[in-house]
């Protein structure tokens, strides 16, 4: 992983590395991870580090210094669709470094409750859950014209009030 003096540009302002949600076909992340890194080697642009995580199925992480080169590596492979949008580091580290939470401030967590999502792509979107298994809650997103599922870590998730 990157040091994070190097994302920041704290140490000598020669990086200045920014996380970039890029959306995959479903259930092909690991892959698209592999073929974005292979894709960007044979090019000769610099991407540090591709992640996904399996409570947000359909995205990966990609840090990389720019968005311009990104887009050139996405339109190469098969199993990217586009560029959603970037993330900040604190919301990446939080993703990657988070512990199951079972419990919020506002309470627990149960199936049926409606939350809101409060880390990751999906960030500000309410549903209900629909499942909880493991520390990560299927969701129902309701804002939507048609609802679809995504699964979310409790950590990631508050009551709706």
């Amino acid at each position: 992983m990157v040091e994070k003096g190097d994302r920041s540009g704290e140490n000598s302002g020669l990086y200045n590395l920014r996380v970039y949600v890029v959306r995959t076909a479903g259930k092909r992340e690991r892959r698209t991870a592999e073929d974005l890194m292979k894709a960007a080697r044979r090019l000769g642009i610099e991407i540090s580090e591709v992640r996904y995580h399996p409570s947000t199925r359909g995205y990966v992480y990609v840090v990389c210094r720019n968005m311009d080169d990104l887009s050139e590596v996405v339109k190469r492979v098969p199993g990217a669709r586009q560029i959603v949008g970037e993330m900040g580091w604190s919301e990446f580290e939080a993703l990657f470094n988070a512990e199951p939470e079972f419990k919020k401030p506002g309470g627990k967590i149960h199936e049926y409750d409606t939350v809101v999502i409060t880390h990751g792509p999906e960030e500000g979107s309410r549903g209900m859950v629909e499942s909880i298994k493991n520390g990560v809650a299927v969701v129902v997103l309701q804002d939507e014209l048609i609802p679809r599922r995504v699964e979310v870590p409790l950590g990631h998730l508050k009551k709706a009030g």
